[in-house]
């Protein structure tokens, strides 16, 4: 019986001996059989002045990595490694400004670093750890304005009168972009250097406007848009908007009955409501009239921001919000003409 009690045991301690040796990741040999060198390029076409952040991610047997490089050369420096080691390793070390990860399935988030974008803040990668799955970019504390201070830099906003008051803040326009990409669970090998390609995206989503005003009897001199449901954070990983939501105003173009209008900005959220005129999602405009008269309208654009699902956010193409529902300018007022059946619809005030 004590024999095979022995027995047993030493089974057992060559099982755990064995379990152990595969879950051992840094080994005493010069290039560590489960590192590999990665090569970054970039294929955008887009001039990026700044370094590159690489953050890097294996979601089985969690492992995380962050690295800075210059753009043109690929070269740079270790952030961080999550498990301290590969480049504590001598081959990495002699390797000098290489970039290594785990090899496995490996997902990358790359996005350019900036400290100069007056508008959008990002992952501070030089002074915190940043992982990749929480690697986010947002509006400035100092951008999100309340309507008074928001009117004295952008015009459009003077005189504003709010009907949609689920919040009391607004956003600039933003020109200056943020660029971007995430490569999911790519298979990175041993034994090879390991081609990462990106092809960088801005981070901003464009959108157009576009509505169908016309005139009888007065003339207009401006129209004003104010749209609801901006996200104030955009998660580059998982490519996906964050609450809480912000308001943007800006001034349409018009020519003849035909007013368009562009805004650059994290994302837009629809309604989860198809009536509703308070929250996100909604458009309220204001028409100013040569006499000096302002008439305002409100619509739930579920229809017109649902051609693109809830949200959005990420499109590499222009999102077009085509306003179907005509409306009159009287010297009355507004008049809310009948739009298609399954259109948005006026809300005149």
């Amino acid at each position: 019986m004590r024999r095979n009690y022995i027995k047993y045991v030493t089974i057992s301690l060559v099982c755990l001996l064995i379990a152990a040796c595969t879950e051992v990741d840094i080994c005493e040999s010069g290039i560590h059989p489960h590192i590999a060198k990665i090569n970054v390029n970039y294929n955008s076409g887009v001039n990026i002045e700044d370094s590159m952040v690489v953050l890097s991610y294996r979601i089985v047997n969690t492992w995380r990595s962050g690295f800075i490089l210059d753009e043109a050369t690929g070269e740079g420096r270790s952030l961080y490694d999550s498990s301290d080691s590969i480049y504590k390793i001598d081959s990495v070390k002699n390797d000098k400004g290489a970039f290594y990860t785990k090899c496995g399935e490996i997902c990358f988030t790359t996005f350019n670093y900036t400290t100069t974008n007056s508008n959008l803040a990002l992952p501070n990668v030089l002074k915190s750890v940043v992982s990749a799955e929480h690697a986010a970019v947002r509006y400035k504390s100092s951008k999100i304005l309340s309507l008074n201070n928001y009117a004295a830099t952008e015009p459009a906003a003077e005189g504003w009168v709010e009907y949609n008051n689920y919040t009391d803040k607004y956003l600039p326009a933003i020109s200056e972009d943020v660029y971007y990409q995430t490569i999911m669970n790519k298979k990175i090998e041993e034994g090879a250097i390991n081609n990462v390609d990106f092809s960088l995206r801005g981070v901003l989503q464009d959108i157009e406007l576009k509505l169908n005003i016309k005139a009888e009897g007065v003339d207009v001199k401006k129209v004003v848009a104010c749209v609801s449901g901006v996200p104030s954070t955009y998660n580059y990983f998982r490519e996906t908007i964050q609450h809480p939501t912000y308001k943007t105003i800006f001034e349409l173009q018009g020519n003849g009955s035909a007013y368009t209008g562009n805004m650059k900005v994290l994302g837009l959220v629809r309604s989860n409501s198809f009536t509703s005129i308070y929250g996100d999602g909604v458009l309220q405009i204001a028409v100013h009239t040569n006499s000096g008269k302002i008439y305002y309208a409100l619509m739930n654009m579920f229809n017109a921001i649902d051609v693109y699902g809830d949200v959005i956010a990420g499109l590499k193409e222009k999102a077009i919000l085509n306003i179907d529902a005509p409306l009159l300018v009287t010297q009355n007022g507004l008049v809310a003409q009948s739009p298609d059946m399954f259109a948005d619809k006026w809300v005149i005030k």
